[in-house]
């Protein structure tokens, strides 16, 4: 599908920030995106913002994708942001899942 029109699947590394909601999330849509033709890389459940930035990083995915339902998604965003714009690895843009 997507790798035949691309030529190469589209990486996405899914992370779960923060402890507040379901483990479920990420692994659904992890599947979902797969199915689709996107390449998925699951990351461990319940990371910081940091722990998410550097295998995003090491991996040159040019999609995070995240999962949380925490209140404090307003100040995990923007840290994840920062750290992945700091280590220059060209993953700059966030997907979030709700």
């Amino acid at each position: 599908m997507l790798k035949e029109t691309l030529g190469e699947a589209p990486r996405v590394r899914v992370a779960k920030l923060a402890r507040m909601d379901t483990i479920a999330a990420p692994k659904i849509i992890a599947s979902g995106f797969g199915n689709i033709g996107f390449e998925m890389i699951a990351g461990p459940l319940f990371q910081s913002p940091e722990e998410v930035a550097d295998p995003a990083a090491r991996s040159k995915v040019p999609v995070a994708g995240i999962s949380s339902l925490a209140a404090d998604h307003k100040t995990l965003d923007p840290q994840l942001l920062e750290t992945l714009k700091a280590q220059d690895c060209g993953c700059l843009r966030l997907a979030r899942v709700i």
